[in-house]
């Protein structure tokens, strides 16, 4: 079908890693039990740490891979 493997790759596991990133996955859940947090408390910290961070680069790949440009 004319698609470049390599960037498509790249894109689905950059997408599958934002999905991991949810405040409610299960590793942020274990790192709050640790940390003793709950997750109102720490629900801000994760999206502005973790997911809009995750987000931002997943889209400059997909980007970048429709411009051509394969890193």
């Amino acid at each position: 079908m004319g698609v470049n493997a390599q960037a498509l790759h790249r894109i689905v596991t950059e997408s599958a890693l934002i999905l991991n990133k949810l405040p409610n996955s299960s590793v942020a859940i274990l790192t709050m039990s640790i940390c003793g947090c709950s997750l109102k408390e720490s629900y801000k910290h994760i999206i502005i740490g973790t997911t809009i961070p995750a987000a931002i680069a997943g889209l400059v790949i997909a980007l970048m891979a429709t411009a051509g440009i394969i890193i």
